[in-house]
């Protein structure tokens, strides 16, 4: 946790903003950061532009460290706490922003957007911001984060009794709607057939690790965090979780360093 008695929402805030330029192309572009700029000025309405330039820097500053995935998991929780939920509508409008500073919005920007949201009980509004953005989506990928995703699924679904139910697969096709909430569902059926045929052809641990590596590199800790809790889900659909899946899932949550979970100010201060 960040030790700085100086540290505030606002710099909560620029974190989470630099995380969605960083999570495209592991970069910042001068629009992106141009687009962090203007939104914390806008919350910090009374800070000079020095001022709102060192927050964003000391936010920069914390973003380059080893354990960056904590930090933005703290700031997130923080800001979900401290905000109202008019605020974090706001504040979702300028995360949407960063995201659009480049016109296209990435695959990876689009799931971090939904973990926040999903985090921020502004789901809906999150969807609906998203919907009516002017920014051109990404061109789907042949193979993405998302068919690892999937993959994962299957293999705990299946693996724990060699059945793939259709509660099982309804389960999984439903959470990855949650990923991608802009894909109509033959194109997440499309995503499931893929995973599954590759699943069929008997992977082996090299296989699946590459998947999980994925996962682990591409994702932030609330969103590896949210896939854990998936596996949870899809795992109790038809009935407690087995000793299979609960192996699976605390050795993929040690593997990710992720928490199992347990079945009104205006400006940023």
């Amino acid at each position: 946790m960040n030790a700085n008695e100086t540290w505030t929402r606002a710099h909560d805030l620029a974190l989470l903003l630099i995380t969605v330029g960083y999570s495209s192309e592991q970069d910042l572009t001068d629009e992106e950061l141009d687009s962090v700029f203007e939104s914390i000025a806008r919350w910090r309405p009374d800070d000079t532009m020095d001022e709102v330039r060192e927050i964003v820097f000391e936010a920069v500053a914390v973003f380059q460290e080893s354990d960056i995935d904590e930090e933005v998991a703290r700031s997130i929780r923080s800001l979900k706490t401290s905000l109202s939920r008019e605020q974090r509508e706001r504040a979702m409008r300028d995360v949407l922003a960063v995201a659009e500073a480049d016109g296209i919005i990435q695959n990876n920007e689009r799931s971090l957007l939904a973990v926040v949201g999903d985090i921020w009980d502004i789901q809906e509004t999150q969807e609906s911001m998203l919907e009516e953005s002017s920014a051109t989506p990404e061109e789907k990928p042949e193979w993405s984060v998302l068919h690892d995703i999937t993959l994962v699924y299957i293999v705990l679904a299946h693996g724990s009794d060699g059945i793939l139910s259709e509660e099982e697969i309804g389960a999984i096709l439903k959470r990855l709607a949650f990923w991608q909430p802009e894909l109509e569902e033959s194109d997440l059926r499309d995503i499931f057939r893929d995973a599954l045929q590759f699943y069929s052809t008997g992977p082996d641990k090299d296989d699946l690790t590459e998947s999980t590596d994925a996962i682990n590199e591409h994702l932030t800790k609330a969103q590896r965090m949210s896939v854990v809790n998936d596996l949870v889900y899809i795992g109790e659909i038809d009935g407690p979780l087995t000793e299979y899946e609960t192996d699976m899932v605390e050795q993929v949550a040690l593997l990710w360093t992720v928490e199992l979970r347990s079945s009104e100010s205006n400006s940023l201060d």
